[in-house]
């Protein structure tokens, strides 16, 4: 949630891309997702 609340800040200001937060968004999902299995099995 904090990702997407300091990209649109950021795409806000001018400093990213609306293409670069999804992209961050997307990559940092599926990184964690296999560890969330694991804790919640």
């Amino acid at each position: 949630m904090m990702v997407y609340w300091l990209g649109t800040r950021a795409v806000a200001q001018g400093e990213v891309t609306i293409g670069s937060v999804v992209a961050f968004a997307v990559i940092t999902q599926r990184l964690f997702r296999p560890f969330s299995v694991v804790t919640h099995a």
